[in-house]
């Protein structure tokens, strides 16, 4: 998609934005929410905030080249 694409300006300018985390059982082990029991809305937020924050900043950033590019 492109930069000055309508889809992507509006999804830009309204805040419409897909983030996917995907955990493996691992983590879940580690993080101890290999039991249902074990789940919170804390702890899900929590484990979403510290993965996303990466994938996040890697979008802005290269969000930011193709807009230096498209100059």
């Amino acid at each position: 998609m492109k930069i000055d694409d309508p889809v992507y300006e509006w999804c830009r300018d309204n805040g419409i934005v897909r983030v996917e985390v995907e955990l493996k059982r691992r983590m879940l082990q580690i993080e101890g929410l290999d039991k249902l029991e074990n789940l919170s809305d804390e702890k899900i937020q929590q484990i979403f905030a510290s993965e996303t924050v990466w994938k996040l900043l890697f979008y802005v950033k290269r969000l930011n080249i193709m807009r230096v590019m498209a100059m």
